[in-house]
């Protein structure tokens, strides 16, 4: 029987050989035209700010950020730990020059600390079992004074785990079948969503759905792990693009502290004062 961390690592190498297209992904023109002004309002920073950062996009999937990073003139690496993902990434970024991308889990990052002026991890902290030591992991190859954004799954609610739950008892490729039955269905009788969550994307809901590692967090235990690795300035940001205001998800970024990059004291003496 495969573990959580074995099936989660299959269920994207089989979403990025299977599944490469989709909404808002490189596929979709519109994303491909747009994908730096959706960067602009994901990272609430200036194009000018961005130009020439040194950037790691850490869990790059099929190079989607990576490729509106270096669009905005970032150099960037870009690190996922699947075989599937990186091929594609490559493929995806194959037309710039500024751009390095390695096999790598972001349990074992083989980069060294303190090097970026931005660590970007999106969507990735969440599908990972111990969410702690990865933080820390990303945290640590931020240099001084540089940025960490993330995006992580906020409370979903009980119709969520229980769909969950029950595509687990699947293989991969049962899933996807199910999933686009079931969104063929919704869309055609929207009103079924109230039982049935799925979004009328399958390779997002696939994203969603199919592995086995989905963390839920608060904002509070967020904005502890930003304390806890040394970052100051943290905010909770609300892009526009994905009507972030409207979902219970966190994206949440931090400036690394140029003084203390690892407070831990600090921040047991925040932990004992709440």
């Amino acid at each position: 029987m495969k573990s959580k961390v074995s099936d989660t690592r299959g269920s994207f190498d089989f979403q990025w050989k299977n599944l490469p297209e989709g909404a808002y992904l490189l596929s979709d023109p519109i994303f491909r035209v747009n994908v730096d002004k959706i960067l602009i309002d994901e990272l609430n920073l200036s194009r000018d700010f961005l130009k020439d950062l040194f950037v790691v996009d850490a869990g790059c999937g099929n190079g989607r950020w990576t490729y509106g990073l270096l669009k905005l003139g970032c150099k960037v690496v870009a690190f996922d730990f699947t075989i599937s993902g990186c091929k594609e990434t490559k493929r995806n970024t194959a037309q710039f020059n500024d751009v390095d991308v390695i096999l790598a889990d972001i349990l074992h990052i083989p980069l060294k600390e303190n090097l970026f002026d931005l660590a970007f991890c999106w969507g990735v902290l969440h599908h990972i079992g111990n969410m702690n030591w990865a933080f820390k992991n990303v945290a640590n190859i931020v240099k001084r004074g540089g940025l960490l954004h993330i995006y992580v799954y906020g409370p979903k609610g009980i119709r969520v785990r229980i769909w969950r739950k029950i595509l687990s008892l699947l293989s991969y490729n049962n899933k996807l079948i199910l999933i686009k039955n079931l969104i063929r269905l919704t869309n055609k009788f929207p009103l079924l969503r109230i039982l049935i969550p799925f979004s009328p994307s399958i390779h997002g809901s696939f994203d969603a759905f199919s592995p086995s590692i989905n963390v839920e967090s608060s904002e509070e235990y967020v904005v502890s792990l930003f304390k806890k690795n040394g970052f100051i300035s943290i905010k909770k940001l609300n892009p526009q693009w994905c009507n972030a205001a409207f979902s219970p998800d966190i994206h949440m970024q931090g400036e690394k502290n140029e003084e203390n990059s690892c407070d831990w004291w600090g921040w047991l003496r925040w932990q004992s004062s709440c």
